[in-house]
């Protein structure tokens, strides 16, 4: 007998009146494997959720803790923990596709850079903000190839790299600085500061009187005001 392959393929049993002679039931066999296909074709759970990432208001320094202006991730110590954050309120003056432009700070206009992630950009592209008053946190931070690749000079206003939005502001152009001493003018000094994710050395400039020496960890609190980072307080945390 010639296998009837048109029933084979349309899917029909023994039992259909069209079938063309015995044929072996194969539904049960058909109902398991659907049964299978459901089960490993089951969404899975969205694996891009961003989990929101606990904060305290210190660092570790041994057994003590160092209070800080912004919050730091929970567990933070120091040395380990280094970073240059400011916040402020600043009007959106033009920006281009890829978030570059300039923002005015307090009547003073500032390159500014976007440095949010991909998706954060999607969703709210800096552009769409212009002529509007924000508020944002910013890294003041540049490499030192950076600078020699633009020329830049100590007084050239820093560039204000957008990380995010706020909602409130601790304190308008605050800016904080934890990293090492690493160059002291008259009326400038250079904070390094290590970033163990990117693995570079990035470096910002404080205008203002140096209390400390070359080589001390520092956490430098400071203001964003009239084109420059100027220094408020300096506490050493470690002499090295």
């Amino acid at each position: 007998m010639v296998e009837n392959r048109f029933d084979r393929d349309s899917g029909m049993n023994s039992s259909s009146p069209n079938s063309g002679g015995y044929r072996k039931d194969y539904s049960n066999q058909r109902s398991g494997y659907e049964q299978g296909a459901k089960k490993s074709f089951k969404p899975k759970p969205a694996s891009n959720v961003r989990e929101k990432t606990e904060t305290q208001s210190f660092i570790s320094l041994g057994e003590e803790k160092i209070e800080t202006l912004f919050p730091v991730p929970v567990n933070s110590a120091l040395p380990a923990f280094q970073r240059s954050l400011g916040m402020a309120e600043g009007i959106i003056i033009e920006a281009n596709e890829k978030g570059n432009g300039t923002v005015e700070i307090d009547g003073f206009k500032y390159p500014m850079k976007e440095n949010r992630t991909p998706v954060i950009q999607k969703r709210y592209p800096l552009n769409k903000y212009i002529g509007k008053t924000v508020k944002f946190s910013f890294y003041p931070t540049i490499t030192t190839k950076g600078i020699k690749i633009l020329g830049l000079k100590p007084e050239a206003p820093p560039f204000i790299k957008i990380s995010n939005f706020r909602r409130e502001l601790p304190k308008q152009g605050a800016v904080e600085a934890i990293g090492t001493i690493k160059d002291i003018k008259d009326n400038h000094f250079t904070v390094s500061i290590w970033s163990a994710i990117s693995k570079k050395e990035y470096v910002v400039i404080i205008f203002g009187k140096c209390t400390a020496k070359n080589g001390d960890f520092v956490k430098v609190d400071s203001v964003l005001k009239d084109g420059l980072i100027q220094v408020e307080t300096i506490q050493v945390l470690n002499k090295k």
